[in-house]
């Protein structure tokens, strides 16, 4: 900027996203002290206000009523033409399955509570199965999103740190162990999470393609 000239930068403007929003006449550099005061005042209590918000916020499935205890239910299976229904012989065999298998039993229970929706959210999507790494325990469906979201979240407060503590499974009172697609058998418990290449079976995957030739 040349000495006497007008700064590039815009003026503040803060709290777009909420009911109250304020607007500086300058940018942060050119506000006047008192105008600084305000500003760094105001943004501090939009934190501690955002802060509050975020603790009191569960995860969806909270809300959602166990209508029948998992010892009372009794899978049942859509016969007919639609290409979401089943084959009579179908729907006899994955009956006869979850008569032998408790894990299967299990896993159609949650499926069918959850009815397409994400545990965090709400929202209808594709689902994943989340799980404990340090169990290999499916904890609930997650969308593609939450399921990011809560891996990349270490906070103690929030919805994501609420659903940890209370999960589809444990609301149901069910367990299962988790399949995993890329090693093509179920996940192994674990205490800590894999450091180096030589304990991550992905990372050695990854390895092993970069030296192949192209």
């Amino acid at each position: 900027m040349k000495k006497g000239g007008i700064c590039g930068l815009g003026s503040l403007q803060t709290g777009w996203d909420t009911p109250e929003v304020r607007h500086w006449p300058a940018c942060y550099n050119h506000l006047t002290a008192e105008e600084r005061e305000e500003y760094v005042a105001f943004n501090k209590a939009r934190e501690s206000a955002d802060t509050q918000w975020w603790r009191s916020v569960a995860p969806a499935c909270w809300a959602w009523p166990v209508a029948t205890p998992f010892e009372e239910w009794h899978p049942s299976f859509e016969v007919g033409p639609a290409d979401h229904q089943y084959t009579q012989q179908s729907a006899d065999d994955l009956l006869k399955l979850c008569e032998s298998d408790p894990e299967t039993r299990a896993s159609m229970y949650l499926y069918e509570w959850q009815a397409g929706r994400c545990a965090i959210c709400e929202r209808e999507s594709d689902l994943v199965e989340d799980h404990d790494h340090t169990t290999a325990l499916v904890r609930g469906l997650l969308c593609r999103g939450c399921n990011t979201r809560e891996g990349m979240d270490r906070g103690s407060v929030g919805p994501y740190a609420k659903y940890r503590e209370r999960n589809p499974a444990s609301i149901l009172g069910v367990t299962f162990r988790y399949w995993d697609a890329f090693l093509g058998d179920y996940a192994e418990p674990m205490v800590h999470a894999p450091q180096s290449r030589a304990e991550n079976p992905w990372l050695k995957v990854q390895a092993k393609r970069r030296k192949e030739p192209t």
